[in-house]
């Protein structure tokens, strides 16, 4: 089984959330919980990609995600994709 492409809605204080791994191309969505390391989130923090930003899946297949941030286009890989809850 891959756990990177469960489909998965986790509840936090009443907000359902998914992985980002889950969301089909073409889809917007909000960020709404990160779990990164330091170097992670700054690179993430660096590329417009942080809790409550919007951002857009361009690609999602077996390998890395392509999402559109509001200043640019990022491959992310899976493992960290499937970390980002939207």
């Amino acid at each position: 089984v891959n756990m990177y492409s469960q489909n998965t809605w986790i509840r936090l204080g009443g907000i359902y959330m998914q992985a980002l791994t889950e969301i089909k191309p073409g889809e917007s969505c909000t960020v709404k919980w990160m779990v990164t390391g330091a170097r992670i989130a700054e690179w993430m923090e660096k590329h417009s990609i942080t809790e409550g930003s919007r951002i857009r899946v361009i690609q999602n297949c077996m390998g890395d995600l392509i999402i559109g941030t509001e200043k640019e286009k990022v491959a992310v890989g899976r493992e960290i994709a499937f970390r980002i809850k939207v």
